[in-house]
């Protein structure tokens, strides 16, 4: 009962962070940000705690990673949890034997992957149903962690682009409006303006932030 009570919570907390992260346009949940700040603080001290360091470069790529590989983990040990809890809840489909604690794991894993493998089966009926509902959750949350973490090299290519656009109008609000005068008006300013803007608008939509 413990392994079934401690399964469904680590499930609800695991959705609920995964949803809250990829859905949401205010940060990650608990877990994500978690992952996120740790891979962060462990680049940075190996970097000397120097801002400029080339390898900080591979710090966000190992931050997508490590979140996508922390969904995946907690969904598949949430489900294991859930199986374990009753000895006889997974059998191999051949002999009929209950499997044991590395079997019921394996056919969690695949369970949640939605691979079909069929050499390990549920049991019983509330087993059966409870393998369909974990299936269609581990397709669903899996497919939308996935569909989050590809568009985000392509936002934060948008946002160091919009970071050199604003940076070769001045590095100060004082020096974009002296660049920006031509002697009689701030059309440099304005034609600058739009490509800025629309850069702003389309940010938010592409990436929400870890934080």
């Amino acid at each position: 009962m413990v392994f079934l009570v401690l399964g469904i919570l680590l499930f609800l907390i695991t959705a609920t962070v995964i949803t809250k992260t990829t859905l949401s346009t205010r940060g990650g949940g608990t877990i994500t940000n978690t992952v996120s700040k740790s891979v962060w603080r462990f680049f940075f001290a190996l970097a000397g705690r120097r801002g400029e360091a080339k390898l900080l470069e591979y710090a966000g790529q190992c931050v997508l990673l490590l979140v996508l590989l922390t969904w995946i983990a907690c969904l598949w040990v949430s489900l294991f949890l859930m199986l374990a809890s009753d000895p006889g809840s997974v059998v191999n489909d051949t002999t009929k034997l209950a499997a044991d604690r590395w079997e019921t794991f394996y056919y969690a894993g695949f369970t949640l992957s939605t691979l079909g493998v069929g050499d390990y089966a549920a049991s019983s009926d509330g087993w059966r149903v409870l393998t369909s509902a974990a299936a269609f959750c581990g397709l669903t949350l899996i497919t939308a962690a996935i569909t989050y973490i590809v568009p985000v090299p392509s936002a934060v290519s948008l946002q160091n682009q919009l970071s050199l656009l604003i940076s070769s109008m001045g590095r100060t609000p004082q020096e974009i409006l002296v660049n920006s005068w031509n002697g009689s008006d701030f059309s440099r300013f304005y034609d600058n303006a739009s490509g800025i803007r629309q850069m702003l608008a389309s940010t938010p939509s592409t990436i929400t932030p870890i934080r």
